[in-house]
């Protein structure tokens, strides 16, 4: 079997309750006790697949998601991400991993779109040439050419998810790590961004780790599931397998999808 994009191994997580300054300084709205994210968790992705991170707000998906990126270190367990640790930068592989969140606010927005694609380009060193046709590529792919020389803060919140993706696209990555990027997208809209994912994946040979709250896009969309309760792996498989747990999780979550 080749080596897996993500492999993580038994991690765990768990935030520490702040303490009582920074709890007086929040007015409240710090939570008071500990939180476990995540509770031995085990996923793998490999190229060539869409896993769908499935689970109720609050299951742990965005966690395991930095996780993989090397933005948060977990406290037990190990995560290898195309066979290095995230955490610690080795070999350069955050450069090898797009990573797309909801509601990302770190673009320009008095810049166009095109723009704010040559500047983090640019910041990934690529070459001229290079990044002006990956940017003419993102931006075709994700249909967004039309809009492109217009300030991203006159785009809609649909517009700028997909922008978010042509960024992660640029530097050409082996693993896509995707948290609620359909949010803000029309149904119309979310058709033609799953169909683009699927040849991402097909033409690159990439693989997607795709965390989301939504049944029917993780259905739709997804080679096989990972389900989520309370930071736990509830079910994995095939949708067929996963779609009576999930159902019955949802439910008992209070029908959030």
């Amino acid at each position: 079997m080749a080596p897996a994009l993500l492999d993580m191994d038994g991690v765990h997580k768990t935030f520490r309750a702040p303490g009582p300054i920074l709890r007086a300084l929040s007015l409240g709205r710090l939570h008071r006790g500990d939180v476990r994210a995540l509770r031995g968790v085990h996923a793998r992705v490999d190229a060539g697949e869409i896993v769908g991170l499935l689970g109720p707000n609050g299951s742990g998906k965005t966690t395991l998601v930095r996780c993989a990126a090397g933005l948060v270190r977990p406290d037990t367990g190990e995560v290898r991400t195309l066979g290095l640790d995230p955490a610690l930068g080795e070999g350069g592989v955050r450069g090898r991993i797009g990573l797309v969140l909801r509601d990302d606010r770190s673009f320009a927005w008095r810049l166009t779109g095109r723009e704010n694609l040559r500047f983090f380009g640019q910041l990934q060193g690529l070459s001229a040439g290079v990044l002006a046709e990956r940017i003419e590529d993102t931006l075709q792919a994700t249909r967004l050419e039309s809009v492109a020389d217009r300030p991203v803060r006159t785009w809609s919140t649909g517009m700028r998810q997909r922008l978010a993706v042509c960024r992660a696209l640029l530097g050409n990555p082996s693993l896509l790590l995707m948290d609620e990027a359909s949010s803000g997208l029309d149904p119309g809209r979310r058709d033609t961004f799953y169909t683009f994912l699927s040849t991402v994946v097909e033409e690159r040979n990439i693989g997607i780790l795709y965390a989301t709250h939504d049944l029917t896009e993780a259905q739709y969309l997804c080679t096989r599931v990972l389900l989520l309760d309370e930071g736990a792996v509830a079910a994995e498989g095939s949708w067929l397998n996963v779609e009576p747990v999930a159902e019955a999780l949802f439910r008992r979550a209070g029908g959030q999808a």
